[in-house]
Order: structure tokens, then C-alpha cells, then sequence
């Protein structure tokens, strides 16, 4: 939809959102994806600058994926931003520009896909939080806020001095916030924060509620059918994927997170036939059946989205199907030269494919809920009428279930861990 559309049918729950964003001043709009968070956003922004009676700098963060899958070709090209608008990428962000974004004077911050600041010890978190002390309108936006728990969404807030609760550390706020689960590393023990005390909810409830806009889909949207199907292939498990299985039970139940994320990793990466060697080469195991599925079932009149984890993945499926068939890039496939669009499970956000696929495949799964639910959204979304149907192949018997399950369930690492260590 382009904005000269937009703006004679916009829905009562985007004016509230513009107005929140105006009156609050650092504020968030949590919608659904492609329930339209953007243009409220815009309409924010133009209205800021009426409001000062000059042109105003506007800096836009976000995903290197949503600039040049979204922004770029859907919005700058309709020259309804302001003239001194600046659209940087997180990873840019952080590098050799970020002391010239702190130096420079801006009237409004956007972070677009905000979940990007959850961590509150990364880079772009810390710029981020710099810069939105000191401006007078900071807007985040995101479908998915929430990763494993509410701390992810204070982390957005404390990121944006929404409310201002960038004037609060982490641990200060943890302390005073939140309960904990003891742990033990390398280093000893340590405290985890794991949830809001029970005490306390209502009070961060009425936080969200006076800063935050959540936006979920309801009966008016219509939202055609999503169906989801597990297809399990059959698996006979090798000696290296018996010992990196038993890799995960000997880290010990107390080892580090990144610890038992490297442990996980290499049994997902054994079942699917291959292991990353210390010197990042592929020691290949046995062929992937996963490819014979995709051989066998694969209707050559369809068009598919298959989505995969790690590099070797990619060569493989770029083996198994010549280049006449598929393709990497979002904009060629929208063109619709190929049947099979091969995605990155991390390039999954702020691009639209409502028209040009309906049937998603994961071919190697990660554990992250956001990758996933951001990822089924780029082909299931707001007004359209054929059903989507997304495919999990999976493994049987393998951590893959788990990993499966950890999606479904919004888990963290540690519980995916754990789940299949009492597996």
C-alpha cells in the first residue's frame, strides 16, 4: 500500500499509535507484522516537523535487511520522509560512523525491528541508548518484543529511554525487578535473571500499557489459514553424531551459554551430515536425506521459500538444484525468474513475499523463535486468501525434536538444553 492510500484508510489502532508516539515522545509500537507500524510512524515524523516549523534530522536504524528490502524500495522512493533523513544499518551504526552519529544533532531516532537492542551488553544497544538520551523523539518498532522474557522488552525500553528508564543499569533494574536463578560458568557462581516478580507486575503491565502499543491480529483481519507440518525423516545414527550428542551431556549442566550453544550445534550439524572442523572447513558424513525429500515432494508448479541454518546447508541445496531454479535474492524471485527462494534463517525480517510463494520450508531449524516467527511472516500476512503451509523437516530422534520444540515453546537455551539432556 502506498502512503496516498494509507492516509485515507488508516485504522483507529494506527491514529492511536501516532499519537502515542507524539505525545509520549519515546514510545514503541509493537505490532504484528504486516499489521503497519510504519506509516503511523511516518505520519509521526511529518507532523514532528510541522510542529517545529523546519527541516528536522531524522536518523532511522534498522536491519540491513529492512533498509534494503523495505525502506529503500517501498519508502524512500515515495519521498515522504523528511529531506534530512538518514537511514544507517545497526552494523554500520557501530562502526566507523558511530562517533559521528553521537556528535550529530537529531529530532527524532526510529529503530526499526528494535528487538536488534534486546541484548543490553551489545554494541548497537549502547550506542543506541547514547543517543536516545539526548533526543527528543525516539520511536521503536518491532513485531516481535519479546524473545524469552520480559527482560528482553525493559532492555528495548532502557535502549530507547522509554520512560525514562535509561537512566537505570541493568543490574540496578535486575535487582530491583526481577527474580533470579543461581548458575555456574567457568567462573563460578552467578545470578540469571529470569522474569518480573510476581509483585511487580501490575506496575510494569501499567509501563507497557502507557508507553508501549501491542497490536495483535483479530477476527477483522481475516487472516487466511497457516498450517504448520512436521515431516520427520528417518535417521540412522552415525558414530559422530552419537559423540557430539554426548558432547552436550559431558559440558556439564552448569557450563556457560555460548558453551552449550557450540555443544547443540555440532548434534544438529551431524545429523544433517557433515561437522564444522576447528579450521571452519566441512568434514562431510553421509548425504543429507532431507535433499531426497525435497527431490521427491517439491511440486514444479509451486514456488517454495526454503530456509536454512548454516553455510553447508546452503552449498548443498544449491547442489541438489541448478541455479536455473533457484535463487539468494529476494528481488529476483519477486521477479519470478525461480521457483525456489533460498533464505538465511537471520534474513527474515521486513521484506513482503505475500504474492509471490505460499509454502515455507525449514530445512535446518534455528532455536530462536523471533528468526522463525519473523520469518513465516514474510509470506503470512494481512490480506491475502491462500492458505500458507509451513514445512519443519526434521531428523527423527535427533535434537532436532528439541530444538523444534524449544521454537514452539518460546525457550531459552538453557531450557533447550536442558530439555535434551532429560532426553
Amino acid at each position: 500500500m502506498q502512503y496516498s492510500e494509507y492516509i485515507t484508510k488508516r485504522r483507529q489502532y494506527q491514529e492511536v499509535g501516532r499519537d502515542l508516539l507524539l505525545t509520549k515522545k519515546h514510545a514503541c509500537l509493537f505490532y504484528e507484522p504486516g499489521k503497519g507500524k510504519t506509516y503511523p510512524t511516518i505520519d509521526a515524523i511529518r507532523e514532528i516537523e510541522k510542529l517545529k516549523g523546519r527541516k528536522i534530522n531524522v536518523l532511522i536504524i534498522s536491519s540491513c535487511d529492512a533498509i534494503r528490502k523495505m525502506w529503500k524500495p517501498d519508502i524512500v522512493v515515495q519521498r515522504i520522509l523528511p529531506e534530512n533523513t538518514y537511514l544507517v544499518t545497526d552494523r554500520t551504526a557501530i562502526g566507523a560512523i558511530s562517533e559521528e552519529l553521537l556528535k550529530m544533532k537529531w529530532d527524532v531516532l526510529v529503530v526499526d525491528e528494535c528487538h536488534i537492542v534486546k541484548a543490553h551488553n551489545s554494541k548497537i544497544h549502547r550506542l543506541v541508548r547514547k543517543i536516545s538520551v539526548k533526543t527528543e523523539y525516539v520511536f521503536g518498532l518491532t513485531g516481535t518484543p519479546r524473545g524469552n522474557s520480559d527482560i528482553d522488552i525493559w532492555c528495548q525500553l532502557q535502549a530507547l529511554d522509554v520512560a525514562d528508564q535509561g537512566r537505570y543499569s541493568y543490574t540496578f533494574w535486575t535487582n530491583m525487578w526481577c527474580n533470579f536463578e543461581i548458575g555456574y560458568g567457568h567462573f563460578g557462581q552467578f545470578k540469571q535473571p529470569v522474569g518480573i516478580k510476581k509483585s511487580l507486575l501490575p506496575k510494569w503491565n501499567e509501563l507497557l500499557e502507557e508507553y508501549c502499543q501491542f497490536v495483535d491480529y483479530d477476527e477483522e483481519d481475516d487472516m487466511p489459514d497457516l498450517n504448520v507440518n512436521v515431516v520427520k525423516i528417518p535417521y540412522v545414527k552415525t558414530e559422530e553424531y552419537k559423540q557430539a550428542f554426548k558432547g552436550i551431556i559431558d559440558v556439564g549442566e552448569f557450563a556457560t551459554t555460548t558453551t552449550k550453544m557450540v555443544a547443540i550445534s555440532k548434534a544438529h550439524q551431524a545429523c544433517n551430515g557433515y561437522l564444522y572442523l576447528p579450521d571452519k572447513t566441512v568434514y562431510r558424513i553421509h548425504p543429507n536425506s532431507k535433499i531426497k525429500w525435497l527431490l521427491e515432494n517439491l511440486d514444479g508448479t509451486k514456488r517454495y521459500v526454503i530456509v536454512y541454518k548454516h553455510i553447508a546447508d546452503y552449498v548443498e541445496l544449491c547442489e541438489a538444484f541448478p541455479g536455473i531454479y533457484r535463487t539468494d535474492d529476494v528481488d529476483q524471485f519477486k521477479k519470478g525468474n525461480y521457483q525456489i527462494l533460498l533464505l538465511q534463517c537471520g534474513c527474515c525480517q521486513s521484506f513482503n513475499l505475500q504474492n509471490y510463494a505460499h509454502n515455507i520450508i525449514f530445512y535446518t531449524l534455528d532455536y530462536s523463535f523471533i528468526k522463525y516467527k519473523q520469518m513465516i511472516h514474510r509470506l503470512w500476512r494481512l490480506g491475502q486468501s491462500i492458505p500458507t503451509i509451513v514445512t519443519v523437516l526434521q531428523h527423527e530422534g535427533t535434537v532436532e525434536k528439541q530444538i523444534w520444540d524449544a521454537v514452539k515453546d518460546k525457550q531459552k537455551m538453557h531450557d533447550l538444553y536442558m530439555s535434551i539432556r532429560r532426553s
